[in-house]
C-alpha cells in the first residue's frame, strides 16, 4: 500500500519535514502552534494600543475637568 502525501518536503536543518514522517508531523504541527501563537500576540498588541489610547483620552479629560474644577473665579 502506497501512501500519498501533499505538502512541502523541506529539509531543514537535515531534518525531513515531509508531513508523513513522525518528526515532519510534529515540526508541521509546532509551526502552526507558532502561528497560531504570533496572530494571538498581534492581536494583544493592537488591543494594547487600543486600550492605551483609550486611557490617554480619558486622562486628558480628568486633568481638564480637575483644571475647571479648581479654577479661581
Amino acid at each position: 500500500m502506497t501512501v500519498m502525501c501533499e505538502g512541502k518536503d523541506q529539509p531543514e536543518f537535515g531534518v525531513d519535514v515531509s508531513p508523513c514522517s513522525p518528526r515532519g508531523e510534529e515540526i508541521m504541527r509546532m509551526r502552526q502552534e507558532l502561528e497560531a501563537a504570533r496572530r494571538s500576540i498581534a492581536e494583544k498588541d493592537e488591543k494594547m494600543c487600543r486600550m492605551s489610547r483609550i486611557q490617554d483620552s480619558v486622562d486628558a479629560e480628568v486633568q481638564e475637568l480637575t483644571e475647571k474644577l479648581f479654577q479661581v473665579r
